[in-house]
């Protein structure tokens, strides 16, 4: 499940500007529904939190159903022919520790190729 098909489908729903983001998600109990809220965000330009973004009040919030999410990947992969997991990267997020940092492995969807399903492989 990405967060950015999520974002995707909120945005075309609320009729939003391409600068918006959502900023909190939370899943619906017993459902299969997602709950974004979200705006177009400033950066902060002084202070400690300084070129962190901030988001303008009030929150915009849409539901996006796992079903509709789904349907977003398909259509992603359709389009561009790049694996929707990894959104053509090859590679999706594994672990973090602060000795290492973030580390990442081949994407199991893709087997590392960054290609949709179905596409020819190089």
């Amino acid at each position: 499940m990405s967060l950015t098909f999520a974002d995707a489908i909120a945005r075309r729903k609320l009729s939003a500007p391409p600068e918006w983001e959502g900023c909190t998600y939370k899943w619906m109990d017993g459902t299969r529904d997602l709950i974004i809220s979200g705006s177009v965000p400033r950066r902060l330009i002084r202070g400690p939190n300084k070129g962190q973004k901030r988001w303008a009040r009030p929150l915009q919030t849409a539901v996006v159903t796992r079903e509709e999410i789904e349907t977003e990947a398909q259509r992603y992969e359709a389009e561009t022919g790049n694996c929707s997991k990894c959104e053509g990267k090859g590679k999706v997020f594994r672990e973090w520790s602060i000795e290492t940092g973030t580390r990442y492995a081949p994407c199991p969807k893709c087997q590392g190729t960054g290609k949709a399903k179905g596409e020819p492989q190089p």
